[in-house]
């Protein structure tokens, strides 16, 4: 690849060239003073490398001079060298040129004598001057101007003595005086600065075309002619490669025929036919070009052909879609969320804010609010504001990444809104901030409704208290009362009944009561309080069954239990299980079939089942089951319960206070299956199943 050459301007405005040299370069003059070259040869360098190469110069002259003269080298050829050294000492002294002068008339004269005129000496020092810039070329040699002036100096001072000398040994021409010599000195230095100027002249034009190559067959661009028919008469460049086409394919072609059906060529092919010039963003061959159509005119103004270039473009179009799509991803998403977002460059102090903004901070004249940091925090409340400058300060100073904050931000109306703001900051290689996006929202009426929320839970739970502690009393005086009057022997049949149903009331309302705390507890004391203790759940699923068959003497239980029961559990909580369980299933139980309860000891746990023959319970209902004021069974079912709906919960809560599982199965076929695995110990380790099993077995 040949040299990289540019011409611009330096910081005075003066005129410079450069030149970084490579394989097959020319030499590259620069001029004096301001080449930015270091290696620029200079006059006693050029002398240097002039003698280094002393026999290859002598050797490439001596072959050009017999092409040009198509004979042996001249007699003078025997005193080159001799010319060699003046020139050597010349451009070393540019004031030395004696030497040269007396060994240049001495050749000059014997050259005349051979027969060569003044025409054969330019041409032959001409030639001389070639081989001395070819050996530096080949060096890739930068050759300061001032050198090259002296050696174009040392060269044609040898010549202009050699052709006086020449003109002197001539027969002088009819009517041309001594007095001519003069002229014809001056003629002859003219002819050298032509010789040199044409060659300059090609150098420069060698220059252009290796350019333009360069352009042409590095570039992905195309460039094209088409005449007043839209005929192709140009077609080439190496942005025909990415069409995949032949560059000659198209020559001859019209372009109208080329894209036959393009409305959009079409149109741009014609405003160029009629004269103007403009560019536009084409598709061609599957690929984007940035075409500029420049009308060629004639000498009377008229259109006479069409050119113009054609720049592959595509991978800024895919860059700029891309790019489009992605704020158009970035501008839905702001739409679609509750959230502001912000973008703030610490560089410029620039907070850019969503279209959501001036809706959340109910500021109507969104157009003056400054886009700046200063901004934001002088809109925060006072008693906050040093303590949300400081922590985002910290993050941007400690290398943090991810910053967060809640705190009270004054609106457009005059109200304080409640923020919870985060952001999360990007940096640069070097760790530097260079933008930090973020989000943030209005939860005013979040935090009102759980502040609202506390309150009430608070007054719920002092309400509970009292009415569970006042409701206690009586209760049980009602309880002790009934069985004061169970003593009696004055009692009848009828009042044993009716001293019966107080007592069984009474028991309803202290389960009712127990639960009405158990569940306060539940949802607003952190849990249930457990107190474990060895238990054998087979005696208490035994004693257990047998205070509920006193209070439903008409229907059938049975109880199996079958391995080890024994485990480390609280024995009031599990009774509160089973009875929960077992009523449950009187109450949604067909009053003629039995309800099982069955306990069963394996490796690590004790399984509790709890089985009856009735309706199922509804689809819907059960992924609700175990919440509170659900009831287990639909409105097909032969009885209606007379709790609260919180069994279940409660059953649901005392389990997974003990690291168990509850798992149910109701089909119409088969009745409702509850079954309660329970770890040995609490702290076991057994893992809980789900509240809702729909596979699981019954009994």
């Amino acid at each position: 690849m040949g040299e990289t050459r540019s011409r611009d301007e330096d910081s005075c405005g003066k005129r410079r060239l450069r030149a970084s040299p490579g394989p097959g370069d020319r030499v590259v003059l620069v001029e004096k003073g301001r080449a930015v070259n270091p290696r620029a040869v200079t006059s006693d360098g050029l002398a240097d490398r002039v003698e280094a190469r002393r026999a290859d110069i002598l050797r490439r002259w001596e072959a050009r001079v017999r092409v040009l003269l198509g004979a042996s080298p001249p007699p003078q050829h025997v005193g080159l060298p001799r010319l060699m050294d003046a020139l050597l000492a010349a451009l070393r002294d540019p004031d030395a040129f004696e030497a040269v002068e007396a060994f240049t008339r001495e050749q000059g004269r014997v050259r005349s004598r051979a027969g060569a005129d003044a025409a054969v000496l330019v041409r032959e020092y001409g030639l001389l001057r070639d081989v001395v810039l070819d050996v530096l070329e080949e060096e890739h040699q930068v050759v300061d101007v001032a050198a090259f002036r002296a050696l174009s100096r040392a060269i044609d001072t040898s010549l202009a003595h050699a052709v006086a000398r020449t003109l002197d040994n001539e027969p002088p021409e009819p009517g041309l005086a001594r007095g001519g010599l003069p002229r014809r000195l001056e003629e002859a230095q003219v002819a050298a600065d032509e010789l040199l100027e044409t060659r300059r002249a090609q150098r420069e034009r060698d220059e252009v075309r290796e350019q333009l190559t360069r352009v042409l067959t590095h570039l992905p661009i195309v460039l094209w002619a088409m005449d007043t028919r839209g005929v192709m008469t140009l077609f080439e460049g190496e942005g025909v490669r990415s069409v995949g086409m032949d560059p000659h394919s198209l020559l001859g072609c019209s372009i109208f025929d080329i894209f036959q059906g393009r409305e959009d060529v079409r149109e741009a092919s014609l405003r160029a036919l009629a004269g103007e010039s403009f560019t536009a963003e084409l598709k061609l061959f599957d690929v984007w070009f940035e075409v500029r159509f420049s009308p060629v005119r004639g000498l009377h103004g008229q259109v006479t052909s069409v050119s113009g270039l054609s720049v592959d473009i595509t991978d800024r179009r895919r860059a700029e879609e891309e790019l489009r799509a992605s704020e158009t991803r970035y501008r839905l998403a702001t739409q679609a969320t509750r959230d502001v977002i912000w973008d703030w460059d610490p560089m410029s102090g620039i907070m850019r804010w969503s279209e959501l903004a001036p809706r959340v901070f109910r500021i109507v004249d969104w157009g003056s609010v400054p886009a700046s940091l200063e901004w934001w925090t002088g809109r925060i409340h006072p008693d906050e504001r040093e303590r949300i400058i400081q922590g985002f300060r910290a993050v941007l100073d400690g290398g943090g990444e991810d910053w967060n904050a809640e705190y009270r931000f004054l609106r457009g109306d005059g109200t304080w809104a409640v923020i919870e703001d985060r952001g999360r900051l990007v940096r640069d290689a070097l760790a530097r901030p260079v933008r930090m996006v973020g989000a943030l929202q209005d939860i005013t009426e979040r935090r009102a409704a759980e502040e609202e929320a506390k309150r009430r839970a608070g007054f719920e739970q002092l309400l509970i208290g009292i009415v569970g502690h006042d409701l206690r009393n009586p209760i049980s005086a009602i309880t002790m009362a009934a069985g004061t009057l169970e003593r009696q022997d004055t009692l009848d049949e009828r009042g044993r009944k009716a001293v019966a149903r107080i007592r069984s009331s009474a028991a309803r309302a202290a389960r009712m009561l127990r639960d009405v705390l158990d569940f306060t507890q539940a949802r607003l004391g952190g849990g249930i309080r457990m107190e474990p203790r060895p238990v054998d759940l087979h005696d208490l699923v035994r004693q257990v069954m047998e205070e509920v068959q006193l209070a439903h003497p008409t229907r059938r239980l049975h109880v199996e239990c079958l391995g080890d029961g024994h485990g480390v559990w609280d024995a009031d909580r599990l009774a509160q299980v089973i009875t929960n369980l077992v009523n449950n299933a009187l109450s949604y139980g067909y009053p003629q079939c039995p309800v099982f309860v069955r306990t069963r000891g394996e490796a690590q746990s004790v399984v509790l089942s709890v089985h009856n023959q009735g309706p199922s319970i509804p689809p819907e209902l059960m992924p609700h089951l175990f919440e509170p004021l659900k009831r287990a069974g639909g409105a097909q079912g032969p009885s209606q319960g007379h709790g609260l709906g919180l069994g279940l919960f409660i059953v649901k809560h005392v389990v997974d206070a003990h690291g168990g599982s509850v798992r149910v199965r109701s089909t119409e076929r088969e009745g409702t299956s509850f079954r309660v695995a329970l770890p040995r110990r609490l702290d076991s380790g057994l893992p809980a199943g789900p509240w809702l099993a729909l596979d699981s077995e019954p009994g």
